[in-house]
């Protein structure tokens, strides 16, 4: 009976994570005209935790940059990961933010044009008769040639399940509401045309 609840749960979270990720949404910010074609290759940096409670441990190297490059190469982009962040290795969220295009430039490995920095902004789950999650990240996506933000944004996850199964699978929610904010999160990518 157990084996089965949690089959039918289980099967449930991956097909919500299947639709939402041919959901089309719009971005906070892209910038105007910016054709996607002209991205040749981008460089994903390590993400960056911005939460401010980090009780629960999160494995941001396999929840957020590996599924991102997945993803991102799903929608026909070359994608490469690095762990140089540049001259700047504590960044902020108030600098991920910034139109400053003297750190952008600065931003990643020297050779690059196209950075990424992923971050989990928070992941919360609480424990009653059953178990809910929810999880917030944020994404940039910088020109370093031109100085400018090219796109950003945010995406949200919530899952939960009820009973037993719930409370037994609890550590299990942290990482589905992280996934399905990521792909909330880059849904809002368009995909590269041939």
């Amino acid at each position: 009976m157990l084996q089965k609840s949690l089959k039918v749960v289980v099967t449930s979270i991956i097909l919500m994570m299947v639709f939402s990720c041919g959901t089309v949404k719009k971005a906070i910010y892209s910038l105007p005209d910016f054709p996607p074609s002209t991205l040749s290759e981008i460089i994903i940096l390590p993400p960056v935790d911005l939460r401010v409670d980090k009780k629960i441990n999160v494995n941001l190297e396999r929840q957020i940059r590996k599924a991102s490059e997945r993803a991102i190469v799903k929608k026909g982009y070359n994608v490469t990961t690095s762990e140089d962040f540049g001259a700047d290795n504590q960044i902020l969220e108030e600098d991920l933010k910034t139109s400053n295009s003297d750190w952008i430039k600065q931003l990643g490995p020297t050779n690059s044009r196209y950075v990424m920095v992923l971050c989990l902004v928070d992941v919360v789950s609480k424990l009653t008769f059953g178990s809910t999650a929810n999880a917030e990240v944020a994404g940039y996506l910088y020109d370093k040639e031109s100085g400018n933000i090219i796109w950003r944004d945010k995406g949200v996850g919530k899952t939960g399940q009820g009973g037993l199964i719930g409370m037994a699978t609890k550590g299990l929610m942290d990482e589905d509401a992280i996934a399905l904010a990521l792909n909330n999160l880059l849904a809002s990518i368009p995909k590269k045309p041939k």
